[in-house]
């Protein structure tokens, strides 16, 4: 993977940024939209890789904190935030939130090549060093061990990571958080109708509405905790008709210690879930995250690390005047987020530049998924067998431009 990166990338310590353009495999962008860094909290800031001098680069270090982001929503470069209009304004009339940031540099930035890789989380877990430094999988990267073979230390990137997914929760694994804002209708709870699917591999009485391997997002919770105006129906396959259950044989809660404890986010069933069975759950959700504001962060976090020299209150930005180029990085979901980050036109900032000057996606396909849409999850994906009506694939499914048959659209 290191040998990949450098023939993907093509960037030298003397910040000369290339693209192999006959192997198509950056995608390079022109400009459109910077929502204010309000605050730049560095919370912890120590040597990386025990103190370890890299080649040509010399000593890394890691800097922890939070970013706090302010967007206008009358700003046309946050129009694709949906909901923005219904968040929480502070005194200036912005929408402000705050989101986790990791960085790895240079203890001298100006002795890196002038590359920033943003590597995406996915559902909170850093990959960037496992992937091209062949480095054990943490979340918080600090010894010599966690450098693995050293190859983006030794190539001069600094490495970036931000909590751009407000769904995702702290699990005591370091996982990267943010705290969306939540829309509400003059000071009213907005609420709608959601479906989640529900499918469990071993039989068991009660699941989280967003349960999944990969950890248990923040969950939309109904509404009404009497359930007789939510449905739940149950088949085999997706072809098949679904049979509704019975209102007497399921519950809003959780099935623990023999006992029903009412839960707003989750489903008891009497009879147990059946492994690989499909539940259909259709309920009043409430309390919607303004979802958006993720992208919109990781739009405005890069902008700032690459043209800002300090912040509102004067903190220094720590790669002010180091960074010429900054790439995109993301595996599966990530991948589909890079997809949506770009074809949703946030890659620019308020001035009209770049912020990504290159994207390597792998994994996700033509796939992209619900990063900005009111009561979605990011961690739906469809399979062959589940989640086929989460709609996480839709048109347009190329980067040439097509047209889609049913609804006649072209995109690319």
């Amino acid at each position: 993977m290191p040998g990949l990166l450098e023939r993907y990338l093509c960037v030298t310590r003397f910040r000369a940024f290339s693209v192999a353009a006959s192997w198509g495999l950056l995608v390079v962008f022109a400009s459109t939209a910077r929502a204010e860094v309000v605050r730049l909290e560095i919370t912890e800031r120590a040597p990386f890789a025990d103190g370890h001098a890299f080649e040509h680069t010399g000593p890394y270090e890691r800097l922890k904190g939070r970013v706090v982001l302010a967007l206008d929503p009358a700003a046309q470069a946050n129009a694709r935030v949906h909901d923005l209009q219904y968040a929480p304004r502070n005194a200036e009339g912005k929408v402000e939130f705050w989101t986790d940031f990791f960085l790895i540099k240079p203890v001298d930035a100006h002795r890196g090549n002038g590359c920033l890789p943003y590597d995406v989380h996915n559902r909170g877990n850093l990959l960037a060093l496992w992937t091209f430094n062949g480095a054990p999988r943490s979340n918080h990267p600090r010894t010599l061990a966690d450098a693995g073979n050293g190859f983006l230390m030794r190539k001069g990137f600094s490495v970036l990571w931000t909590g751009w997914n407000a769904e995702v929760q702290d699990d005591g694994t370091d996982r990267l958080v943010m705290e969306a804002p939540i829309a509400s209708q003059q000071g009213q709870p907005i609420s709608g109708r959601l479906h989640v699917e529900i499918c469990v591999a071993e039989k068991c009485f009660s699941r989280s509405f967003g349960w999944s391997p990969w950890g248990i997002p923040k969950i939309f919770p109904t509404a009404d905790i009497d359930h007789r105006q939510a449905t739940l129906t149950r088949r085999r396959f997706r072809h098949e008709p679904g049979i509704e259950v019975p209102h007497a044989e399921w519950a809003f809660g959780r099935w623990e210690n023999d006992r029903l404890v009412p839960d707003a986010t989750q489903v008891h069933l009497k009879a147990g879930f059946e492994p690989g069975w499909l539940y259909d759950l259709v309920y009043t959700a409430q309390h919607p995250r303004v979802a958006g504001t993720g992208l919109a962060g990781l739009r405005d976090t890069i902008a700032f690390l690459r043209h800002a020299e300090s912040d509102r209150a004067g903190v220094a930005n720590p790669l002010a005047g180091s960074i010429d180029h900054a790439l995109l990085f993301g595996i599966s979901q990530s991948g589909r987020l890079s997809t949506a980050f770009i074809h949703e036109g946030f890659n620019a900032d308020e001035q009209g530049e770049r912020v990504f000057d290159g994207a390597l996606i792998h994994v996700a396909g033509a796939g992209r998924g619900h990063f900005t849409a009111r009561f979605r999850n990011a961690t739906d994906a469809a399979t062959h067998h589940e989640a086929n009506w989460c709609g996480s694939e839709s048109f347009p499914f190329s980067p040439a431009t097509t047209r889609d048959p049913v609804t006649g659209a072209t995109g690319s």
